[in-house]
């Protein structure tokens, strides 16, 4: 992502004395020789897991979040910023949710212009059970623009697993799992207008036995008018099949949906999508 091509690599790794950390590793990316390594340790001195790693689209930041534990405050998420050229720390941010318990973060995205960091995952309610939590920080200096959470109609577990920015960068998308009203678990898509936060649109999908729908992944059409999500869904005789859904951006009408059961008529699981 710089000059020297770099690849970066996050996880958990353990410390002599820390606990889980988060560790980062950059390498070059047409040698494989490594360029530097940077862990996170946070203030609870114990686990500390990295879930996902974003590079600012000029190469000049690294951004990795996850899951961390606070002094008092159970699992936050916590987004370190790197400079990419060397690793140093450029700023830190956690996030406590109200019912100061457990915040995990999942996914990290830029803006096209690399302005903006937005991160999502799940933060325990004060009554609501499990919600999406969506955070925009300004990717200079870490400071936090907007916080947004999706309660499900169900008010229990609502999981966010990714996040994706328009190629124009007007809009934001994030998708996961969230349980329904009637419905057991279902993929549920939010956009949100990305400057401010503000919310545009909310899509659900329920599969044909009416039970467990996980989304997992979601990407944005290279002409940004389309959004595609892709997860595994219960199918009536089938067991879990592929299931990917595809979206208007605007206005989140669906469009097709297309399943895959394999021929073992089983567990059939999608984890990621991507486009031509």
């Amino acid at each position: 992502a710089s000059r020297q091509r770099q690849m970066v690599i996050r996880d958990s790794s353990r410390g002599r004395s820390s606990g889980e950390d988060y560790a980062t590793v950059a390498y070059n990316g047409a040698t494989g020789a490594r360029l530097w390594v940077s862990r996170y340790n946070g203030p609870g001195n114990r686990f500390d897991r990295a879930n996902s790693v974003a590079v600012a689209p000029g190469g000049g930041k690294v951004f990795v979040t996850g899951e961390s534990i606070g002094r008092t405050s159970g699992v936050d998420y916590a987004t370190v910023a790197y400079k990419a050229g060397t690793g140093a720390q450029v700023w830190v941010r956690r996030y406590n949710g109200p019912a100061n318990r457990l915040d995990g973060a999942s996914s990290v995205a830029l803006s096209p212009s690399g302005s903006t960091v937005f991160v999502t995952g799940t933060s325990a309610g004060a009554t609501s059970g499990e919600d999406y939590l969506t955070v925009a920080y300004a990717a200079a200096t870490g400071t936090r623009l907007w916080v947004r959470r999706y309660d499900g109609p169900a008010h229990r577990a609502d999981v966010a697993d990714a996040v994706a920015v328009s190629r124009a960068g007007g809009k934001l998308f994030v998708t996961g799992t969230s349980t329904g009203a009637t419905s057991a678990q279902d993929y549920v898509t939010v956009a949100y207008a990305a400057a401010t936060g503000t919310r545009l649109w909310v899509r659900r999908y329920n599969g044909p036995a009416n039970k467990a729908d996980q989304a997992a992944s979601l990407v944005v059409g290279p002409g940004g008018a389309k959004v595609y999500v892709t997860g595994q869904s219960l199918g009536k005789t089938s067991g879990s099949d592929y299931a990917t859904v595809a979206y208007g951006a605007t206005t989140g009408a669906q469009l097709w949906v297309r399943r895959y059961n394999g021929p073992a008529n089983r567990d059939d699981v999608a984890n990621s999508v991507t486009v031509t």
